[in-house]
């Protein structure tokens, strides 16, 4: 861990472009240690040329690893976090504006550590005369505090107060487990068309990762498919944009646009132009190649009736080490989870070597000890609103506090506490 983070130090992001594929490569050709599943965790604030074969890889492999991916910034690749994550059953992040990189890290730490869903199967038992069209794929995974929604199409003829039935199947901890669901087909005459928008929604998504750039004839055909599902359902596509409709005359409202300015929570202003009073908004197939995302652009023009949305930039927040306290405490850790008593630790504490010295209880031999106990007094007496961040420092700690000898934990916590001018006790320490 001393050499990783030394390599880390000397690191400066100049690379050049994006090179995932080899990396990877590199990665699946050597065995995982026995007793110690591969977690893999990809870091990447940009985008490369070869998305398609970047997820495949990590799909072939799958078996072997999990994936976990974050996107740093607005110029990130959506395609890629998103494909990387779900092609090795794991979980992806996107880091933005101020968020804390730190958090969302130890969020997906947590997934990976945890046991997870597996072995997940979804079987439909229609009534007679109906048949079921799964929509959505089946997860491979699905981790604790997660949700996922599938789609399903039903298919034929049947007596409106028939019932049917949908049964899970899952694996959790290697216990099995089955829940089973009943559903009428009587139809709701105040049903909207959320759901099968939703549906359509999914259904083209799946489509369009199935799209290989360059490939002909396939790919023609799932073009052709997506264009229909989204003009049928109105619901935006890869391939269609919405234009604005006279919805008196049913026409494409034609001539030179009319810039309007509306004020828009978060932005200074966003421009809407139209041409008639009554609109309606229709997803039509697009006539050109869409243009690729803009830098510094949430939001992407998708055709001639919309003007440019104004740029929004966002910074991520990097804070330097040295002026981040928690990241400092972190950093004086030892690999075995212990802290020494040295300089760095005592100006984090605002106290002098020999303050520290004079409160610590004269039955610890060892000042390692004492260092540690004031630590987990620090993370949990003043930084608890980030306990999130800290939260796997503060178990090895107290692993390693439990392994050591003739120590007595109420002694210590009393001199810490006057020390550090705190007050927090041993149930919260879970000493």
């Amino acid at each position: 861990m001393e050499s990783a983070v030394e390599k880390v130090k000397t690191m400066e992001a100049n690379f050049g472009g994006t090179e995932i594929l080899a990396p990877l490569r590199d990665i699946f050709g050597k065995a995982c240690k026995p007793g110690y599943p591969r977690q893999l965790f990809v870091f990447t604030d940009g985008e490369v040329g070869n998305t398609i074969q970047v997820i495949d890889e990590v799909k072939t492999n799958s078996s072997s690893h999990r994936c976990f991916t974050f996107g740093i910034g607005e110029g990130a690749s959506t395609a890629l976090i998103k494909g990387m994550a779900k092609a090795g059953t794991g979980h992806f992040q996107f880091v933005s504006g101020k968020d804390r990189m730190q958090l969302k890290v130890m969020q997906s730490l947590r997934f990976a550590l945890q046991p997870a869903v597996t072995n997940i199967s979804l079987n439909w038992h229609p009534p007679g005369g109906m048949e079921v069209a799964p929509i959505s794929e089946t997860p491979l995974v699905v981790f604790n505090g997660q949700r996922t929604v599938l789609y399903a199409q039903l298919k034929g003829k049947a007596d409106e107060n028939a019932v049917g039935c949908a049964s899970l199947h899952y694996t959790l901890c290697d216990k099995e487990y089955k829940a089973e669901i009943h559903f009428g087909l009587k139809h709701d005459k105040h049903c909207r068309l959320t759901a099968h928008r939703l549906a359509a929604k999914s259904l083209m998504k799946g489509m369009e990762d199935k799209e290989r750039p360059g490939s002909e004839g396939g790919d023609e055909s799932i073009k052709k498919k997506i264009i229909e599902i989204s003009t049928e359902a109105r619901v935006i596509s890869t391939h269609t944009a919405f234009i604005a409709i006279n919805k008196e005359k049913n026409e494409a409202i034609q001539g030179p646009m009319v810039k309007r300015r509306i004020p828009f929570a978060g932005f200074n202003s966003m421009a809407f132009c139209s041409g008639a009073p009554m609109m309606m908004a229709c997803a039509m197939p697009r006539r050109a190649k869409a243009r690729p995302p803009q830098p510094k652009m949430r939001f992407q023009k998708q055709c001639d009736f919309y003007s440019r949305m104004p740029d929004v930039c966002a910074e991520i927040e990097m804070i330097p080490e040295r002026t981040d306290p928690l990241l400092n405490l972190v950093s004086l850790q030892n690999a075995d989870g212990s802290w020494n008593l040295e300089k760095g630790l005592m100006t984090l504490f605002s106290k002098t070597e020999k303050e520290v010295l004079q409160k610590m209880p004269v039955e610890i031999k060892d000042k390692s000890v004492w260092a540690t106990f004031l630590a987990l007094l620090w993370l949990h007496g003043f930084n608890s609103h980030q306990k999130d961040e800290w939260e796997f420092v503060a178990l090895k700690a107290v692993s390693w506090i439990k392994a050591q000898t003739s120590l007595n934990p109420k002694l210590c916590l009393q001199a810490g506490n006057d020390l550090l001018g705190c007050q927090v006790d041993l149930q919260t320490l879970a000493l």
